[in-house]
């Protein structure tokens, strides 16, 4: 019986060590866009011109506090959203492992991303457009 719950503290142990742990320190640093899905609304003009748009983007999280966003689509509509995140800053809520972009005064509420980790995979979905990026922090 020792024996199974050593077993079991080791086991829990080691797959603690090798977990992520997402924080503000995780966040900070440049992100690429390795594949991103529509996971409802697929057939959505607009959605897919912001798939598009988003997967085509980098990401870059400064550690104080800036947002920089840049994209190769040559999409209106992303070209829109690309004026409105300049000068943006973002902010990590812990608790929901959100990140929300934008400022101060507006609740940080020009984008939000909601942070995961499934099967070693980092997942940005966009708050209110059913997008789902899995992401890849790039030197």
């Amino acid at each position: 019986m020792k024996s199974k719950i050593f077993l079991f503290v080791f086991f829990i142990g080691i797959t603690s060590a090798f977990s992520q742990t997402i924080d503000e320190k995780f966040v900070v640093g440049k992100w690429k866009v390795k594949k991103a899905i529509v996971t409802k609304n697929g057939e959505n003009p607009e959605i897919m011109e912001l798939l598009d748009g988003f997967q085509k983007a980098t990401y870059i999280f400064n550690a104080n506090h800036t947002f920089e966003f840049s994209t190769a689509s040559k999409s209106k509509m992303i070209k829109q959203l690309a004026n409105v995140f300049k000068k943006n800053e973002w902010y990590f809520d812990a608790k929901k492992k959100h990140l929300r972009v934008g400022h101060n005064d507006d609740n940080y509420s020009n984008i939000i991303f909601h942070i995961k980790i499934e099967d070693k995979k980092i997942i940005f979905t966009i708050e209110d457009t059913f997008i789902e990026m899995v992401m890849k922090k790039v030197k």
